[in-house]
This record gives structure tokens, sequence and C-alpha cells, in this order.
């Protein structure tokens, strides 16, 4: 009797786990049935994005390279050269210098920069040393622009000279600088 007693006990629990399980159907089902939501979509079409450039040219027919032969102590020569901003972001822009021969006439040798011509604001005055190397470029904010907005250019003048000072140690010698505009669009 025992055992009739526990499956008749069974059975009804299993009838009761199924009604259950069917009710938890059909109220899920009208709950979903019944249920509203509006809904609503609206988008931004069309985005799109592009680069600027970034490119500084030096007008070199405006005066430079040097050239210079039979240099004594005391000589001076200069020149400018026109930097322009070709592309079409603002240019930071810097200045250096890249020796090809450095000697004793090198290390002699003192450059001044300065906007426009020889009165304008001074960019730099010292030696080729304290500008070689792109670790020791010049970002002046007495640049006349700088940032230099796109499409413009600026004339810088430059003026070597062979300090009167000089000793005999450079005679007969020759030296070479590369002048180098570098630009980047931030600081």
């Amino acid at each position: 009797m025992n055992n009739f007693k526990i499956m008749k006990e069974g059975v009804i629990m299993l009838r009761i786990v199924k009604s259950l399980s069917v009710i938890a159907i059909v109220a899920a089902l009208a709950i979903g049935a019944t249920s509203a939501v509006f809904t609503s979509q609206a988008s931004v079409n069309g985005n799109s994005f592009a680069t600027g450039t970034l490119k500084i040219q030096i007008n070199k027919e405006a005066g430079l390279p040097f050239s210079v032969s039979n240099m004594k102590p005391g000589d001076t020569t200069n020149k400018y050269m026109d930097v322009m901003n070709i592309g079409t972001l603002p240019a930071y822009y810097f200045v250096h210098v890249d020796t090809t021969m450095d000697n004793a006439l090198y290390d002699a040798l003192t450059v001044e920069m300065r906007n426009n011509d020889s009165s304008g604001a001074l960019i730099y005055s010292g030696s080729l040393d304290g500008i070689t190397g792109s670790a020791n470029r010049i970002n002046s904010s007495a640049f006349a622009f700088n940032p230099m907005p796109a499409g413009w250019s600026q004339r810088i003048w430059v003026k070597v000279t062979l300090p009167l000072a000089t000793g005999d140690s450079v005679q007969g010698l020759a030296t070479g600088f590369n002048i180098v505009m570098d630009a980047q669009s931030s600081l």
C-alpha cells in the first residue's frame, strides 16, 4: 500500500507542476500579446571625414643658397628665403642647420636670422653650432606667423659672418651646411 500511496502522490505532484507550467506559459503569452510598445528612430546620414595636408616649401630662387669664396675675418654675407605653406593646414615651423663639413671654419661662423629683412624681429643670433641638428631647432615666437596659415608665406633674412676675431686656424678651409625648415600641424 505504501508504494501505491507514493505513486499516487507523485502523479498528483506531476499534475500540479504541469498545471502551473501551463498557467505560466499562458500568462506570459497573454502579457506579451496585450502589451504595446511605441518606438521611433532618427538618423544623421552622410557623415564624412577627410584629412588636410601639411606641406611647406622654400623658394630658393629668392636668394639662397650661399656660395661664398675667399672669405676673411670680418666678412659678412646675407640673403633671404621665402618659406611658403602650400598645404591646407596651418603649419608650426622650425629651423635648424645640418652641417655637411664640420671643421674649424664651421665652428667659427655665426648666423643671424630675422623676419623679413635686416631690421625685422630677431629669430636667432649665434653660432651655427647652436642650431645644428633637429634637437636644437628653433621654434621661435619671433617668427612672424607661427602657426603660418595655409597659403601664406614668410620671408626670413639670413646673415652669415666670419667674426673679426677668427684666428689663422680657418685659413684655406671650406665648410657647408643646409638650412632645414621643419613643419608640424600642432605643437
